[in-house]
């Protein structure tokens, strides 16, 4: 069936190799589709502070673990606040911040409330777009548990940054991604703690934001019979 509905498309974008693949899987022609990289990163993050509380947090926790999404089931955040627990037994400093809105959030408040370290975890909401790259920049690790997903948006920002980031391995990741075995609290724990002290990545290439959205202007030119 997904196939057929895609087939039904005049042309179809991904953002990454993997997801061309899914697309050809599907049995879409290569003709019909059109590889055009990801949103505009700035090259360095925003030179800005980071606002309280999220200011006074990172300077108490060192390191700070950082997530970006919804406060939906889908995300498994119940893992990464019991996770810290057992990274908290050998990095007692450390802190976990959760960046997002959703149905989730009083019953993860509750969960947060019920811990010996629920002043080391931040549910902070939802934060603008320039204070959430802030907080990715400078934070020690990124993390995205999530029991499925599409192309996430964080994960490659936190990549850009250098910052280094674990995900489940619910679906395929940008290259550099740590991947842990989705659901397994013992896998993202040895995963995290192997990486813990470890300098950031060196920064990945991208595109130039002109090339993506002439590669965008390109591609509707395409369709409605404009030459360039």
């Amino acid at each position: 069936m997904r196939g057929a509905i895609l087939r039904r498309f005049d042309r179809v974008i991904g953002v990454s190799e993997q997801i061309i693949e899914i697309f050809l899987r599907y049995g879409l022609h290569r003709n019909c589709i059109r590889l055009i990289q990801p949103h505009y990163l700035p090259a360095e993050p925003p030179p800005i502070d980071l606002p309280e509380p999220l200011k006074s947090f990172y300077a108490r926790h060192t390191p700070v673990f950082l997530s970006v999404g919804l406060l939906e089931p889908e995300y498994d955040l119940k893992l990464q606040i019991e996770v810290l627990g057992l990274i908290r037994k050998s990095f007692p400093s450390a802190g976990l911040v959760l960046i997002g809105s959703g149905s989730l959030e009083s019953e993860l408040r509750a969960l947060i409330d019920q811990k010996s370290y629920n002043k080391d975890v931040l549910l902070c909401g939802d934060v603008a777009r320039t204070i959430t790259l802030r907080a990715i920049a400078d934070s020690n690790m990124f993390l995205r548990t999530t029991l499925f997903d599409g192309d996430s948006i964080s994960v490659r920002e936190a990549l850009h940054f250098g910052v280094p980031v674990i995900a489940s391995n619910s679906v395929p990741r940008p290259d550099n991604t740590h991947l842990f075995q989705t659901g397994d609290i013992e896998d993202l724990g040895s995963q995290i703690i192997e990486r813990i002290g470890k300098n950031k990545g060196e920064r990945p290439s991208h595109e130039p934001f002109e090339q993506n959205l002439k590669a965008v202007l390109e591609l509707y030119r395409e369709l409605c019979g404009i030459q360039s």
